[in-house]
């Protein structure tokens, strides 16, 4: 009897033991399962991902969340895309008289309403204008300069030398600008340059010529770059942002574009890592406010001095949300917070209150989001939990836009600026080389920065060619002042 209970009891551990095995796999397969489940859901909306990686079902229900919330017009009615009634329309304005090459008058032969003849007189009625513009027949000017050699009495042969108004090289500063603005900020490759200056110029040009002019183009504006990149660290407010880039002939090597920008001036940077180094370079002698994501390489900057992008906050809520149980209830209330934070913020940025009003809306709300932000350190989702202890320990650089007036709560203005160079690393899959780099990152701050103050790209990379051909200092990046 004895022996019997015995191996009983030894079946009945083993049975016991294989039970908590399987409860441990089990548990261990439902995690998996719950992480490849997130993974598969994660897109724009609760991660940090571009728009451009959703997958279709993920695209598809970003359209239905939308569609839930269909924009509206003052008195409720749901707006239509495009111009809505009552929307000035724009047309193309009418040049100056004074600035008109020529101008034809055209007079009525007869009466619209008796066919009576009329006159050809002035002064009856405001003439209707109508203007044409019209190219020319482009074809360019082909300039031979015959360089004499005499010989001296000595014996010597003496060549006399260009002229400074002639340009050393085979291309004028005007066809040289054209050709960096068309690679650069047009995003055309060296191979579509060329077709376009075979076809609308009847002009040949070697690819090897085309890459000479990109050389020097990149040296011309390299000292307004430097100057620039010493500006934007004497500045108050700076965003920065970061982006991946390719490196390479076959874009093996992956690198990583940088952006710092101000409200008139945007610096560019290619480098071969995403580190704080890097970060550090970018920011040398800058002591101002930096608005940047959460992303780790800035954490050395002091978080008094930081602020949080809450486009980005907002993703991991949705994230908080997307997920079970008390992580989505935390989720939820945490963006029902932030979207009434922004809802008081438009309304500082249109007018409708102050700023000293918006600081005594936000006082309730910003100690609320702390608070729950505290609760989803106990959640028992792993996820939720761990990223709440990372945005804690930033707290204070959630909420620098609600104590310094002029600061703005997201990052958009960064990431705006990056954009451009993303679409034309798409077309151009990066760089081959790191002067093929410093000629992407130095045109990129050239063209940005130009817009942002209002000046012709192309009239200044004519101006600054042409200062180099002549030996001058190229003109400023910096904000001109009266």
């Amino acid at each position: 009897m004895f022996g019997i209970t015995s191996k009983y009891t030894k079946h009945i551990a083993e049975l016991a033991a294989l039970v908590a095995e399987l409860r441990e796999e089990l548990r261990i397969a439902h995690a998996r399962i719950a992480e490849l489940e997130e993974k598969l859901a994660r897109n724009s909306r609760n991660s940090s991902q571009p728009p451009s990686s959703d997958k279709p079902w993920n695209k598809a229900s970003r359209k239905t969340a939308g569609a839930e919330k269909p924009e509206v017009s003052a008195n409720g009615e749901r707006h239509k895309r495009g111009g809505q009634p009552g929307h000035p329309g724009s047309q193309r304005e009418l040049v100056p008289v004074d600035e008109v090459d020529s101008v034809t008058d055209h007079f009525p032969g007869n009466c619209d309403n008796c066919g009576a003849g009329l006159p050809h007189r002035e002064g009856d009625a405001e003439p209707r204008i109508h203007q044409v513009a019209r190219l020319p027949e482009i074809r360019p000017l082909i300039e031979e300069h015959r360089c004499h050699g005499v010989e001296c009495g000595c014996g010597h042969l003496t060549y006399a030398v260009l002229p400074v108004t002639v340009p050393p090289s085979g291309f004028c500063a005007r066809l040289t600008a054209l050709v960096a603005l068309c690679t650069s900020d047009l995003h055309l490759s060296k191979r579509s340059v060329q077709r376009f200056l075979g076809t609308v110029f009847k002009l040949t040009v070697s690819l090897g010529a085309i890459a000479k002019m990109e050389r020097r183009v990149s040296q011309t504006v390299a000292a307004p770059v430097e100057e620039a990149r010493r500006y934007i660290t004497e500045q108050d407010f700076l965003h920065q942002d970061e982006s991946s880039w390719k490196e390479g002939h076959t874009g093996e090597r992956k690198a990583w574009l940088w952006i710092a920008r101000t409200a008139l001036v945007t610096v560019f940077k290619i480098a071969r890592h995403r580190s704080a180094d890097v970060a550090k370079q970018m920011l040398k002698g800058f002591a101002g406010i930096l608005v940047t994501d959460r992303y780790s390489a800035y954490l050395f900057y002091p978080a008094g001095l930081r602020q949080l992008c809450w486009a980005h906050l907002l993703r991991d809520f949705q994230a908080f949300a997307e997920r079970k149980g008390r992580s989505a209830e935390i989720g939820n209330e945490l963006l029902a917070l932030g979207r009434q934070m922004f809802k008081w913020w438009h309304k500082v940025r249109d007018g409708t209150i102050t700023y000293e009003t918006f600081r005594k809306y936000m006082s309730p709300v910003r100690e609320r989001i702390g608070d729950v932000l505290l609760q989803a350190q106990f959640c028992r989702n792993a996820r939720t939990k761990a990223t709440a202890e990372e945005i804690l320990k930033l707290e204070v650089a959630m909420w620098t836009f609600v104590d310094v007036e002029g600061i703005e709560p997201t990052n958009n203005f960064g990431e705006q600026g990056i954009r451009p160079a993303v679409m034309w690393r798409r077309t151009s899959f990066g760089t081959n080389s790191a002067a093929g780099s410093r000629y992407v990152e130095r045109m990129l701050t050239v063209t940005t920065t130009l817009r942002q103050q209002d000046r012709n790209v192309y009239e200044y990379l004519c101006n600054a060619i042409l200062a180099s051909f002549e030996g001058r200092q190229s003109p400023s990046l910096l904000p001109q002042t009266a």
